[in-house]
């Protein structure tokens, strides 16, 4: 009993760490500030009609107001939809005609909570570790979607994939810090200190046919 109630306190305590943590990073960014420099930037390029610029813009600014939300930690799915197509706007911009993409998910779920931020470093390893290496255009196709009593969201790419080898590396990485990689392990944490050990992140890859990534988490219909 001792030995249990010692795990949860440090489970406990470095939860608050990272709240504290997250906490500091958001005190050191003005919102105001980006949001109303954006916005000066956004009217510029609507004078010179640059509409992908504006487009660039407008992402950021969503991108940046859903991922500090305040400071709360859980949002809609929703919102963390919009979040992840902010991401992907930018990235398809910047990175012309390198991969297109596609997204799914459940009419019920959207009004759900979640963890903010699951997605976004998911889509940013597919497209920087699995398609830029490749001398053709890839595809991305996230689907969230639920199972039995949980949702289940995944982030799948047809990219240059993992050899066995490198798979266990990965895998291994999700529970242990010194040999995290890709930031999989801190989502896998956050997901496990918050939702508990049977949730988390789940990957599967094939060299040369594309990887995917799997999060499941608990149906959750209120904030936490």
């Amino acid at each position: 009993q001792k030995i249990d109630n010692l795990l949860k306190k440090i489970k406990e305590d470095a939860k608050l760490q990272r709240q504290s943590e997250i906490k500091v990073l958001q005190a050191q960014i003005n919102p105001h500030f980006l949001y109303n420099t954006l916005d000066a930037l956004n009217w510029k390029a609507l004078q010179h009609q640059d509409a992908e610029m504006t487009t660039l813009i407008r992402s950021l600014c969503d991108f940046y107001r859903i991922s500090l939300s305040n400071g709360d930690e859980f949002i809609p799915i929703k919102d963390e939809i919009k979040h992840v197509e902010c991401y992907l706007k930018i990235q398809s911009i910047r990175f012309k005609n390198q991969f297109t993409y596609d997204l799914e998910v459940e009419p019920h779920l959207l009004s759900m909570y979640c963890l903010k931020i699951l997605l976004q470093p998911l889509i940013e390893n597919a497209i920087t570790h699995g398609l830029r290496p490749l001398d053709h255009p890839g595809e991305i196709h996230i689907r969230i979607f639920t199972q039995e009593n949980n949702i289940i969201m995944t982030v799948e790419d047809n990219g240059v994939g993992m050899s066995d080898q490198m798979l266990d590396e990965v895998n291994n990485g999700l529970s242990n810090q010194a040999l995290h990689k890709y930031g999989l392990y801190n989502i896998n944490q956050r997901i496990r200190l918050t939702y508990g050990e049977t949730y988390g992140i789940h990957i599967q890859s094939q060299l040369n046919s594309g990887t995917k990534v799997t999060v499941t988490i608990p149906q959750i219909k209120v904030e936490m």
